[in-house]
Formats: C-alpha cells, structure tokens, sequence
C-alpha cells in the first residue's frame, strides 16, 4: 500500500518542482520589444576580450522612463569594431532588482563609488554594485529599486557595442 501512495505522489513532486523552476526568457533584440516584471534577458556573442567603458542614466521626462546605457570598448579603450560579449540580465521582482552578468571584461573604466554617483539622480534606483571576477573575467551589475518596475534589454546592430536597458513603471 505505500509503494502505491509513493508513486503516486512522485508525479505530483515533478509537476511543482518544473512549475517552480520556470522563468521567462527573451533573447535581447535589436529595439526595445518586451518589457518584462520578472525573468532572464540574454544576448551578446562570444568575441574577443572587452573593457567596460562606461555606464550611463538617461531620463525622459515624455515618456516617463530610465534607461541604462552600457557601452563597451577593447582593452585599450578603442571602441571600433567592438561587438557585446555574452550577457545575461537578470530581472527580479522580490526585491525589485536587477542582475546584469558580463562575459569577457577584462578591464572596468566604472568603479562601485562611480557607479552610485552616476545613477544617484534616478528617482527608482536605491543601491547599486559592481563586481569584477579576475579569474573568469566576468563583472556584475546589481541594482536595487524602490518597487518592482518593468524592464526591456536591447542591443542595436548599428551601435554592437552598448547595452540599452530602458525602465518603466510597472502596470
């Protein structure tokens, strides 16, 4: 009698872990398509070693919105012919944030202190952090909003080395 109650109860084990494990993904596009609560972004190509350039905060009074911008050069600060490397942003709604992992940077031109300077004039922004990994040359990005918000990542064709992440209150 328990090995009968036991494989019943298996196939429901199965069905909530896989319901718990689900997570919307988008590929990052070339203009601003999804706007998304919660989920993974990924986008970029593997190319050859990066330094990240800059980060920069945008606002728009019309539209009401903030955008990150990401751009990237190569290890001597030149960015011609720089494509993104592989990235994943990840958006999470408790608590309201945002990950962003970078493959392949070598070099950072943006420290913690900078980056909290720079994005201090956002009304959502909280914190922020930035962390580089010298062993796989990854950095990563955190931010911390007021609430949670709505997110769209994309990468144009006409400038491949920067990141747009544009901000919007959520519905």
């Amino acid at each position: 009698m328990r090995i009968v109650i036991f494989a019943l109860f298996i196939p429901l084990v199965g069905f909530l872990a896989e319901a718990s494990l689900r997570t919307n993904y988008f590929k990052a596009s070339f203009s601003p398509k999804n706007f998304i609560k919660k989920g993974v972004f990924v986008g970029g190509k593997t190319s050859q070693p990066t330094s990240l350039l800059d980060i920069k905060l945008m606002k728009s009074k019309k539209t009401k919105k903030e955008r990150f911008v990401i751009r990237f050069a190569d290890l001597l600060g030149k960015e011609q012919g720089v494509r993104t490397n592989y990235y994943q942003v990840y958006v999470k709604d408790k608590p309201a944030r945002l990950v962003i992992d970078l493959e392949n940077v070598h070099k950072t031109g943006v420290g913690p202190e900078e980056l909290r300077r720079k994005l201090r004039r956002s009304k959502w922004v909280i914190s922020s952090d930035i962390t580089m990994d010298p062993v796989d040359h990854s950095t990563s990005l955190v931010f911390h909003f007021v609430h949670s918000l709505q997110f769209s990542v994309f990468s144009p064709k006409e400038k491949s080395n920067t990141i747009y992440i544009d901000m919007k209150e959520a519905l």
